[in-house]
């Protein structure tokens, strides 16, 4: 009898055994398609430039894991509609740039410029040629007067010097924006002068927007008031004096270096516009709450 008992104890701890063995079993493949699943979904790759016409903001998505779907099925065309609603962010583009070096006839001396290429819009060709022109018109000045000057006799004679850099503030399917940092160093001359000049190109046409462009009614007397209190602090902050107050004064013309950047804009301002030559160019930034009113 004890025998009996104890086997018939025996069996039912087997089969006991055996039902907590297959749930367990049926747990760890749920369990395990789920993180599958999720792994394949963290895994998928990211382009940080995406080609144009895909929207950043949809590349990410397509790579964020998703939540556990619940156990029933959701109807595929509820998904699209609920994917369709999602904002769509501009495509990022990329800018192109190669050194080039080379010497001129005469005075000219030597001159380096950035060349640009754009790569992420229709309009490439014609964007990269709005964002190069600035450069070419002050090269064509620059050569065009020292050639007019009378034949250097003294000791910085063949000393002249162009240089041209080129800084990406925003580029994407709505605009694409940026800065030319311009120094030229004249035969004869003391010292270079550095001049900063933007240039903005609509993405889709490949038109030029001058900074002028940007202002509307009072906006320009706005962001005075804005660069004039950061080009005091940023003088300050580098030992200088604020003598020419005019230089921030809400006209076009001083704000001919002004480029739109993702969080507001950026100010450039020409070596000697503010200050005492000296003291070089001053780049500024003016968020977009500073103006935003306007």
């Amino acid at each position: 009898m004890l025998t009996s008992s104890r086997r018939y104890m025996q069996a039912a701890a087997l089969v006991t055994l055996a039902i907590v063995a297959t749930a367990c079993t049926s747990s760890s493949k749920h369990t395990g398609t789920s993180t599958s699943a999720l792994a394949a979904s963290s895994a998928a790759p990211s382009s940080s430039t995406p080609i144009a016409g895909t929207s950043s903001g949809a590349a990410s998505a397509s790579t964020a894991p998703a939540s556990p779907a619940p156990s029933s099925t959701a109807s595929p065309a509820v998904s699209s509609a609920a994917a369709s609603t999602a904002p769509v962010a501009p495509a990022r583009v990329v800018i192109e740039l190669a050194r080039s070096h080379r010497t001129g006839s005469g005075d000219i001396g030597a001159i380096d410029i950035d060349q640009l290429s754009v790569v992420g819009l229709p309009a490439d060709a014609a964007i990269a040629s709005a964002l190069q022109a600035p450069v070419t018109a002050a090269l064509a000045d620059y050569t065009n007067s020292v050639a007019s000057q009378q034949p250097c006799t003294g000791p910085a004679c063949g000393s002249g010097d162009f240089q041209a850099t080129f800084t990406t503030s925003r580029a994407d399917s709505v605009v694409v924006s940026g800065s030319w940092t311009i120094s030229t160093f004249y035969p004869g001359a003391a010292h270079p002068t550095t001049q900063i000049t933007a240039v903005t190109v609509d993405s889709m046409t490949g038109t030029s927007i001058a900074p002028s462009q940007l202002f509307a009614g009072s906006s320009l007397k706005t962001l005075a008031a804005a660069t004039a209190t950061a080009t005091t602090a940023k003088l300050d902050a580098i030992g200088c004096n604020d003598e020419f107050s005019d230089g921030v004064a809400p006209t076009a013309d001083n704000y001919v270096g002004t480029a739109i950047g993702r969080a507001g804009l950026l100010i450039g301002l020409s070596q000697g516009q503010v200050a005492a030559e000296a003291c070089g160019t001053i780049d500024l930034a003016v968020p977009w709450t500073a103006v935003q009113s306007q």
